[in-house]
């Protein structure tokens, strides 16, 4: 009994001094974190990373965070830069021959759909090469319970599709991604949805006529109807135009989830979806714009334009004889969806064969 009395104090005290030693290092761990934050955020150390990551942030629904890492001076310059992105005043034409504009085997849908996943550092794309543009329409996803949107699933099982990226931007204060109020101009199967306003980032729209012609540009709305336009978006960049890319670097929108639509010489319809802000892991932080337009433009993609990006980034694909599936991992706050609800959708809509 007695040397059973005698060990038990000393256990007491190796764990009394091993209690100690974490809460100390807990300490000094903490320490160094405020000193480092002290020193990124208050010094010009690792002044280009705290701009980026102020960038990526001021564009995400996190706005509010970008003052913590830069001046007020340079959050004011990030902003000028969101807001005044250049613009390009052009009317470039397009393929409208399509030999399967009335009719499509299962057979030829799946022929018309190429899916490629990229590996780049610091951020995984997919894309889906459509070659018959004349399946592709700008559809509204609206009706979904409480005035929300739909989400790309929704769409996509309601209108019949065989791919779909999302599209245009919304009204979102509450930081929830409803979908229900959709921002900027949309025209849809030529009637117009939703009248053009101001966007922070963009007055530019992109869309294609009844012919064929795919448009690009700051554009009135009576100018698109009185040239017959079948759809229309508007939101902003533009990345690539008749060949030429137009950003480089973040231009002012840091690194984030995207979502692209691009068209190829031929007519080839091209969708694009990066992942980003870690959700595949550390380094998946996402992409510039200047990297999209970049290797969009090597892949010989003639014009691209940037789309609601972020959370709202979604890319499904539906091949007949296949189910519906989700192409990328999108960055939402919308479980157990897994995607945001959405005002509007490009979608993918073969005719029925005959």
């Amino acid at each position: 009994m007695s040397a059973m009395n005698t060990t038990q104090p000393q256990i007491t005290t190796r764990n009394r001094k091993k209690r100690q030693k974490k809460r100390v290092l807990r300490i000094v761990i903490a320490v160094l974190l405020l000193a480092l934050f002290v020193v990124l955020v208050q010094t010009d150390l690792l002044f280009n990373l705290r701009y980026l990551l102020a960038q990526d942030l001021y564009t995400s629904q996190h706005r509010y965070l970008a003052k913590y890492l830069v001046s007020s001076q340079t959050l004011a310059k990030i902003a000028y830069e969101f807001e005044h992105p250049t613009v390009v005043n052009l009317f470039p034409g397009g393929s409208s021959s399509d030999y399967y504009a009335s009719s499509a085997t299962p057979q030829e849908v799946n022929s018309a759909l190429t899916v490629k996943t990229l590996q780049i550092d610091g951020f995984t794309a997919h894309e889906i090469f459509i070659t018959h543009p004349s399946w592709l329409q700008l559809l509204p996803t609206l009706g979904g319970p409480d005035g929300r949107g739909l989400t790309l699933r929704e769409a996509m099982s309601k209108y019949h599709a065989v791919a779909g990226i999302n599209a245009g931007g919304f009204n979102d204060p509450g930081g929830d991604g409803n979908g229900g109020t959709p921002i900027g101009l949309v025209i849809s199967q030529g009637k117009l949805l939703n009248p053009s306003s101001y966007l922070a980032g963009t007055n530019q729209v992109m869309g294609m006529t009844q012919g064929g012609e795919w448009f690009m540009g700051d554009y009135s709305t009576s100018f698109m109807l009185a040239h017959h336009v079948k759809y229309a978006i508007q939101f902003g960049p533009e990345l690539i135009s008749n060949g030429q890319v137009l950003v480089t670097g973040t231009d002012g929108w840091g690194y984030a989830p995207r979502t692209i639509i691009g068209q190829m010489k031929n007519g080839t319809v091209v969708f694009w979806v990066n992942d980003g802000r870690w959700g595949n892991g550390f380094w998946d932080i996402g992409s510039s714009l200047g990297q999209v337009a970049q290797i969009m433009a090597s892949q010989g993609v003639y014009n691209a334009f940037n789309l609601d990006g972020g959370g709202s980034a979604t890319m499904m694909i539906h091949r007949p004889g296949s189910a519906l599936s989700l192409v990328n991992q999108p960055d939402t706050n919308n479980p157990p969806y897994g995607m945001r609800f959405l005002p509007d959708a490009f979608l993918v809509i073969p005719p029925p064969s005959q």
